[in-house]
């Protein structure tokens, strides 16, 4: 704003003489000069403000836990039950609850998405249920990773099969 005024300011001592202010000798490398300096200033504060990324992936963020499954007959008593394997878990990312990534569980019912940036998440298995629609009910567990390089290990997503 300094060079502005100081801009003006020739403008005015040399209002006797305006040919010698708009001589383009003089005004056109001043004028190109300022112009440059609020432009890099321009881009730079927006670079900051376009930084500023929503959950997701491009992080270094991990989310780990396990699935474990009770195993029930059609009386409805529970026959076996144990960590599941071989079975997806779902994360959504941010508020949209739709499935954004999906992994299966290892042997020992482990599942882990990576590479997430900070955010909000939410982890979630199918179970079944007899008195749901389509017979299924969505098991959920949110979680917030307050920077890039966060770890969180969810307690067990508990499911009925």
């Amino acid at each position: 704003m300094l060079r502005i005024k100081n801009l003006l300011f020739d403008l005015h001592k040399n209002s006797r003489n305006p040919s010698k202010f708009w001589d383009s000798k003089n005004i056109i490398p001043k004028m190109t000069k300022l112009l440059f300096e609020y432009l890099t200033a321009f881009f730079f504060i927006l670079s900051f403000i376009s930084c500023q990324k929503e959950a997701g992936e491009g992080g270094s963020g991990k989310i780990t836990g396990k699935l474990y499954g009770y195993d029930i007959n059609n009386n409805g008593v529970v026959t076996d039950s144990g960590y599941a394997g071989g079975l997806r878990v779902y994360i959504s990312f941010g508020e949209e609850g739709n499935a954004n990534n999906d992994v299966r569980t290892s042997f020992n019912g482990q599942y882990e998405f990576t590479g997430l940036r900070k955010g909000n998440y939410t982890v979630f298995a199918y179970s079944q249920c007899d008195s749901c629609i389509f017979n299924q009910a969505t098991i959920k567990q949110t979680v917030t990773l307050s920077n890039n390089r966060d770890e969180v290990n969810l307690p067990d997503l508990v499911i009925f099969d």
